[in-house]
């Protein structure tokens, strides 16, 4: 049966429709897209965004290990200074106890009295005698000794002359060594003592040494080894007529070291 113009009019007219319906590009997020360049246009905006969620992801972690490696870098560091310190302790510590043993073992000489060998009169030599002792575990090897005795007053004093007398004294001591070879002093108990004898010479006993307006000052040095080391002891004595007595001079406020 044939058709009227107007059907086949509205026949092309929805074929025209159908087939422009086919054509017609649909929505990018549509992966079902007919058209090829808006399916691949859909699927890069897929990858670009996917590629963006794992870089914030990556960061993200990245991120999180280096705070994690900043804490661990500071627990180490912390970790490094505590462990110094402790050995730096530990270092002091037995340094302490080393020097502790050493002073426990090793030599110590000193003197323990002095005194006057007879009367004092004028013009006449005044002789005197230090006794001294080894109150260590060890003997003191390379003995050396020296004395020096001289007569000082107030005046002298104030001045600072006798100050500087003995401070000259003091530096030629610490700069004697103990002589390899030389006299030995052994540890000493009791009331045992060694001793040194000295003389004031005549020409300083003046009448003012036998009144007390003058005063004899005797400083005297010890040089000796021990502990594989040169140690020294200085020591001062004085005596005044008014003041001291002769069997047992007085120790100097000044003037005395040792190590």
């Amino acid at each position: 049966m044939s058709q009227s113009p107007e059907e086949r009019y509205k026949a092309r007219q929805a074929e025209r429709e159908r087939q422009a319906k086919e054509r017609a590009p649909m929505s990018l997020l549509w992966l079902g897209q007919r058209d090829p360049v808006a399916r691949f246009t859909a699927w890069l905006m897929i990858f670009t965004l996917g590629l963006v969620i794992s870089g914030l992801l990556t960061w993200c972690s990245i991120q999180g290990q280096l705070t994690e490696m900043k804490r661990a870098g500071g627990d180490t560091h912390d970790l490094a200074v505590a462990a110094t310190k402790q050995a730096d302790n530990a270092s002091t510590a037995n340094e302490l106890e080393k020097n502790a043993q050493i002073a426990n073992f090793r030599a110590w000489l000193g003197p323990n009295d002095a005194k006057l060998d007879g009367p004092i009169t004028k013009g006449q030599p005044v002789k005197y005698t230090i006794s001294y002792q080894n109150t260590g575990r060890e003997p003191a090897q390379g003995f050396q000794s020296d004395i020096d005795q001289f007569v000082t007053n107030e005046r002298d004093e104030l001045a600072g002359a006798y100050a500087f007398r003995m401070g000259n004294f003091e530096q030629k001591c610490l700069a004697t060594p103990a002589m390899l070879g030389a006299r030995v002093i052994y540890p000493t108990t009791g009331f045992a003592s060694y001793e040194l004898h000295g003389t004031l010479p005549a020409e300083q006993v003046s009448e003012s040494v036998v009144t007390g307006a003058k005063s004899i000052a005797i400083q005297g040095c010890f040089a000796y080894s021990t502990a594989n080391k040169d140690h020294h002891s200085i020591y001062c004595y004085w005596f005044n007529a008014r003041k001291s007595k002769p069997e047992h001079l007085n120790i100097c406020d000044r003037g005395s070291y040792a190590d």
